[in-house]
């Protein structure tokens, strides 16, 4: 497993990716992102049905902000299984297309945090935003999941 750490002063971690045409925006996989002052930045965007953000892998930037954000058209937005431990954390996903049915924002791993924001905004999709466990740290702020999709009624918004 390959990792990345990073100690440099209040710099953290930022990935900005674009896939053009048919393909991923970033693909953590199983790889872990560390931060010990910074926080972690993410943002992806794809275009043809490509995911924007994947990973399997861990994000640790404990007492950090880590703030994730896709644009797709039709694909998946984020599709995070591993475990993210953070002091606030800020998850965006948005699909472009009305039509689209893949679901903006899956966030399945363990999320610890001192508090946690969710926004899923999507075309067709029956979920828009599918969640895991989430653990607000004592002392710790709100837990606030919003999914809004082209058309009210008939679909699932949120699913844990």
């Amino acid at each position: 497993m390959a990792i990345l750490s990073v100690d440099a002063g209040t710099t953290g971690v930022t990935v900005n990716a674009v896939a053009n045409g048919i393909g991923n925006g970033f693909n953590q996989g199983g790889n872990a992102l560390t931060s010990s002052s910074g926080g972690v930045t993410i943002t992806a965007n794809a275009q043809a049905g490509g995911n924007g953000y994947y990973s399997t892998g861990t994000i640790t930037a404990t007492g950090q902000a880590v703030t994730i954000s896709t644009t797709t058209t039709t694909g998946i937005g984020i599709n995070d299984t591993g475990a993210i431990t953070a002091g606030v954390v800020t998850i965006t996903g948005t699909q472009t297309t009305a039509t689209a049915t893949a679901t903006p924002v899956t966030v399945t791993g363990l999320i610890t945090a001192n508090s946690v924001t969710i926004t899923g905004n999507g075309g067709a999709a029956t979920t828009i935003v599918s969640l895991g466990a989430v653990t607000i740290n004592a002392g710790g702020g709100n837990l606030t999941v919003t999914a809004n999709n082209v058309a009210a009624g008939g679909t699932t918004g949120i699913t844990q």
